[in-house]
């Protein structure tokens, strides 16, 4: 009975999920990631651990550098892999000509583009699912919190919907996948990779011009660039990761914090990660409903 509601809702969603986990692709890419996340993961521990001293404390630093090294495997996965996944989404469907037979059916663009974000979405948290358990291994040797883990895995999720959701923009304005592709990779790159770097070399350059008497009228300009520095590294899940787990680990405030002028608290770069993202959830997902439901 559900599955005759689910395709009477929305069969282009069946579709989607079936073409997606029906492939033998999938389950081979699958089988050969785990494999290799899972062979370096312990590589790293047997290294870790026959290379530490053994003292109180020590099998805490192999747990934490296990838990990074995993971390570190998720935001690679995010940023270089899961644009890809939707980059296709719509293209193709305009390449094999069967965007304007969609068109036609009752669903209108929001359903097809839900049913293609939804498909990619359940993939990418696959992938996301599949790592769980090697998680176990840090927690097991401790100088990990499920804190960390939480917030990490949080920030991985959010960073997945925005990719995908500008991976199908991309692909419903672009006529070939392979333009869709290369557009979706350089945005997503300028932004994960590009920004904060910008924003960083800004914090290291800007604030050593400035002057420090409270009653200059640069205090003001230096909230301002705090607050720009700090959103410009809220852009990148990378640099958000960072800063957010550094401040779990040393116990500081991950939502508010003194900026790098040390002049006011301001939202830390989770903060402006979170608002931002969302932000460009939504903007990127009216904009591929619109280019959907448009005449070529």
């Amino acid at each position: 009975m559900s599955a005759d509601i689910g395709l009477r809702l929305n069969p282009i969603l069946v579709h989607e999920f079936e073409r997606q986990m029906r492939s033998r692709y999938t389950h081979l890419a699958l089988t050969v990631y785990l494999v290799v996340v899972g062979s370096l993961a312990v590589l790293l521990y047997t290294t870790s651990f026959l290379s530490s001293t053994r003292t109180v404390g020590s099998n805490g630093a192999v747990g934490a550098a296990v838990f990074y090294f995993l971390v570190g495997v998720l935001l690679i996965l995010t940023t270089f892999i899961v644009p890809a996944i939707a980059a296709n989404a719509i293209s193709e469907e305009r390449q094999s000509l069967t965007l304007d037979l969609l068109r036609l059916t009752p669903f209108g663009g929001g359903y097809i583009v839900r049913a293609k974000l939804a498909a990619r979405f359940g993939f990418a948290v696959l992938l996301l699912i599949v790592m769980l358990p090697l998680f176990s291994l840090a927690f097991m040797l401790g100088g990990v919190e499920l804190r960390e883990l939480g917030i990490a895995v949080g920030i991985v999720l959010i960073s997945m919907l925005t990719y995908l959701l500008i991976g199908i923009c991309v692909s419903a304005h672009a006529k070939t996948t392979a333009s869709a592709l290369a557009l979706t990779y350089t945005i997503v790159l300028s932004t994960a990779i590009g920004t904060p770097l910008i924003a960083l070399l800004n914090a290291a350059t800007l604030f050593g011009r400035l002057p420090t008497s409270p009653q200059d009228i640069s205090a003001v300009l230096a909230v301002l660039l705090d607050a720009a520095i700090n959103a410009g590294l809220g852009v990148s899940p990378i640099s958000t990761t960072v800063f957010a787990l550094s401040g779990l680990a040393s116990d500081a405030n991950i939502w508010l914090n003194v900026g790098f002028s040390g002049s006011a608290v301001l939202p830390t770069p989770l903060v402006f990660f979170i608002a931002i993202h969302l932000i460009s959830s939504a903007v990127c997902y009216a904009g591929a409903v619109r280019r959907v439901n448009a005449p070529d």
